[in-house]
């Protein structure tokens, strides 16, 4: 996985000692410094042949997986380089892979508000707390919130999302630090063009340009329900996992069913099933 340093350290650790398997840990191109302290740590088990770490491009990342005597793959990453691997990325007509494999794969992940008696101090603790998750490795995160459900009455909607904005605006933005975050932002800009009403919004601290390019604003993009519902008019925010700076509201009805239509909407329109809060 490219988004967190420390996910390959805790699968190697779980799949030597809970599923008793010897190990070799291909890193991201983005984490290839975890090559050498992985080596470091695991010095005794790469001494006895229980471990190997591992940097290379994809022609040897090939000849690791489709070994046989490699005997079972476990990934952390994308669902597309998933269905590359097992598939070959051209329907499913073949399973190429011919062996297990297990995988922990990004999402569209809600975070839902539900309606009730809200102070102004909540207002703002929760407004500062969804904002840190969200702005959080730039919004490169597998679990990071892609999708915010809020009520449409009885929950001051409109003052939290000013108090998010204003906090993301105060809040310096990170260059893009992972490949394809910028043409990543711009295909969500694009495919909700005409449906959602979007707004980007700058921060206030100006950062210069990292590897991947400037900072990015973050969109907030406001999609109808009815989209939502529907699904291919909103693909964008609700079918792809946007891996970057962007957010889309969706407004729900507020009633004593609430959270059984949110639960709904989550489960039956959104892609995957990594989290939820």
């Amino acid at each position: 996985a490219g988004n967190q340093g420390m996910l390959s350290i805790c699968d190697a650790l779980y799949l030597l000692f809970v599923e008793n398997m010897t190990c070799i840990i291909k890193h991201n191109p983005v984490r290839a410094y975890n090559h050498a302290w992985m080596e470091q740590l695991f010095a005794p088990l790469l001494r006895e042949g229980y471990f190997a770490s591992v940097l290379c491009g994809i022609e040897e990342s090939k000849a690791l997986l489709y070994d046989d005597r490699v005997d079972h793959v476990h990934m952390t990453g994308g669902k597309a380089t998933h269905d590359a691997i097992v598939w070959g990325g051209s329907g499913r007509e073949k399973n190429l892979l011919a062996k297990p494999i297990t995988s922990e794969l990004g999402a569209v992940t809600p975070w839902v508000i539900g309606p009730g008696e809200w102070s102004d101090a909540e207002v703002e603790h929760h407004a500062k707390y969804f904002t840190t998750v969200l702005m959080n490795n730039n919004g490169c995160n597998c679990n990071a919130p892609q999708v915010l459900l809020l009520p449409s009455d009885g929950f001051p909607a409109d003052r939290f999302l000013a108090t998010v904005k204003a906090i993301v605006r105060a809040r310096p933005h990170a260059p893009p630090y992972y490949p394809g975050t910028a043409s990543r932002h711009a295909a969500w800009l694009r495919g909700l063009e005409g449906v959602a009403s979007t707004e980007l919004v700058e921060s206030n601290v100006k950062l210069p340009p990292g590897r991947c390019g400037p900072p990015l604003p973050w969109a907030f993009s406001t999609v109808p329900l009815e989209a939502v519902a529907s699904g291919d008019s909103a693909a964008a925010a609700v079918r792809v996992e946007a891996f970057g700076p962007t957010l889309a509201i969706v407004m729900l009805p507020s009633g004593d069913d609430y959270w059984a239509r949110a639960a709904a909407l989550c489960n039956e329109r959104l892609e995957g099933t990594r989290a939820c809060s």
